[in-house]
């Protein structure tokens, strides 16, 4: 049985929401308008080795084609990137711009940035600050063009 206070707080979190919801849709709305950073297609070339070649070529394929400065960070995210335009353009052909289709993964984890932003405020220092956290968060240039 849930009491009232249990209710408020539900009904919180849900309210903190909504700026993650309306950053995931404009993002999804202009994702179209967003072009190519200047290290993005180093950081393509690394997840198309890892998921398209690495089964077949391994670590000697990782030490030929990459520079050590490359092959220093970790290819989660590059191998993420890589499967989303793979997937999300190629295969299923629902986000038509190839370049778009790189960004949506970047779009979630930016969505779920800014909700994490809000619980962590929400629990330190209420609904107000979450809401202003979020929302400072949401808006801020550097975070929106990164």
């Amino acid at each position: 049985m849930i009491n009232q206070s249990q209710k408020f707080r539900i009904s919180h979190l849900l309210i903190g929401f909504i700026i993650p919801i309306t950053f995931f849709l404009v993002g999804m709305a202009v994702m179209n308008d967003y072009g190519e950073t200047t290290d993005e297609k180093f950081d393509q070339h690394i997840g198309e080795f890892y998921y398209y070649d690495w089964g077949e070529k391994g670590v000697e394929g990782l030490r030929n084609r990459f520079i050590p400065l490359q092959r220093n960070y970790g290819p989660l995210f590059d191998i993420t990137v890589v499967a989303s335009n793979d997937w999300l353009h190629k295969k299923l052909e629902i986000i038509k711009n190839p370049v778009a289709s790189y960004h949506f993964p970047v779009l979630i984890i930016s969505t779920v940035a800014v909700y994490i932003v809000f619980l962590f405020a929400y629990f330190n220092w209420g609904l107000i600050p979450g809401i202003l956290s979020s929302l400072t968060l949401a808006l801020l240039p550097r975070f929106i063009g990164d």
